[in-house]
């Protein structure tokens, strides 16, 4: 936030677009409030002003996407108006936010999580990711579209997970489909236990009622590691304190920028509470495991993961544990070859193009276009 207040000092623009008028959205120049799940359509409205109005790059959507016309047709559809009446957004506020945007260059579209966690978010997210290409603003220093930071570092799978010395899962259950797997759907054997941690499937994961339901088993046993009282703890067999990050050792790799931390636990656990990785060790030991590598402390993780990671990401070049805990934090070392992303026009696609039309969605039998639909 000081560096998005400084940034609006020397005159940037920022647009808040959030149902609610939340902290960031009062200090913002300008807050445009949708009715919850229209983004969409408001997308849809801000593309047929720059398509009306020649405000799109015909020039670069020809040398680097995929069915851009076919976009245009649809959003010709949406005139301001009609976005206006699904939105509740002012026709006037989506022109007026339209012509900013395409002709403030370079210009940032930021999406968080709320966007695709309701009905039909994946179409909402795939019309948003259209509009920095229609605009023109895909390619350049400061432009484009910011979802996380966390893909610049993946760690080392074999550190992480020491694949090669367990023994291959039997299955994987999909935690978008919890509810119906507790149910039964898919589960061969039935799911007899479940251990949660880091997460609140009762109320984060799609269709609530079905995964209560499937918690409320009689012959489900449930162990959830939590700081508070979540809704799933609450239908927890056991519920073991988890540790908070005051009292733990971590690495971090950011969302939002580009600095790698280390998290100096502040003080000693409180009461009972213990960190996941001290669970997991525990558990380890009471099961007859005794592989090295269940009993290394959270520094010697650290240290194993860091280090094999920084051999194939330049990223991490000079960074070592010795450094984190001294510093704290260390931003990325600079790579050259990756300065301004999608610069040279080469995309992560089946045609190394960005794909607005998707003949993978034709053959998954789903819209190949990006649309809104009304929830």
């Amino acid at each position: 936030m000081p560096l998005l207040r400084e940034a609006q000092r020397n005159g940037a623009k920022v647009v808040v677009i959030d149902p609610r008028r939340t902290l960031t959205a009062r200090s913002a120049d300008l807050h445009i409030a949708p009715k919850p799940a229209t983004d969409a359509a408001l997308a849809l409205g801000m593309m047929h002003v720059l398509f009306r109005d020649n405000l799109h790059d015909a020039a670069w959507l020809d040398a680097n996407t995929i069915g851009w016309s076919g976009l245009r047709d649809r959003a010709m559809a949406w005139s301001p108006e009609r976005a206006a009446d699904e939105t509740g957004v002012p026709a006037a506020q989506i022109e007026e936010l339209a012509r900013l945007y395409a002709t403030t260059k370079p210009a940032m579209l930021k999406l968080a999580d709320g966007i695709n966690r309701h009905l039909s978010g994946d179409q909402t997210s795939r019309t948003l990711m259209c509009l920095p290409a229609i605009a023109g603003q895909i390619g350049q220093r400061g432009g484009g579209l910011f979802y996380s930071q966390s893909g610049h570092i993946r760690w080392n799978f074999e550190a992480v997970s020491h694949a090669s010395d367990c023994p291959v899962p039997k299955r994987a259950v999909n935690m978008n489909r919890l509810g119906s797997a507790l149910k039964g759907e898919g589960a061969d054997p039935p799911i007899m236990a479940l251990y949660v941690f880091g997460a609140n499937p009762a109320t984060s994961a799609p269709n609530s009622n079905l995964i209560r339901e499937g918690l409320l088993r009689s012959d489900l046993f449930t162990v959830v590691h939590e700081q508070f009282m979540t809704d799933t703890a609450r239908f927890a067999d056991i519920v073991l304190p988890a540790t908070t990050q005051l009292e733990q050792t971590d690495l971090i790799k950011p969302y939002g920028h580009q600095h790698l931390q280390y998290n100096q636990p502040a003080i000693a656990p409180l009461g009972e509470a213990k960190s996941n990785w001290t669970v997991m060790k525990l558990l380890a030991e009471a099961m007859g495991f005794d592989e090295p590598w269940l009993r290394q402390s959270s520094d010697e993780v650290i240290e194993e993961v860091l280090t094999a990671t920084a051999k194939t990401n330049p990223r991490l070049a000079g960074i070592t544990l010795a450094d984190l805990q001294a510093r704290g934090t260390i931003p990325y070392a600079p790579d050259p070859d990756n300065e301004v992303p999608f610069a040279d026009g080469v995309f992560p696609t089946p045609s190394g193009k960005l794909e607005i039309y998707s003949a993978q969605l034709v053959s998954e039998d789903h819209d190949p276009l990006p649309d809104y639909v009304h929830s």
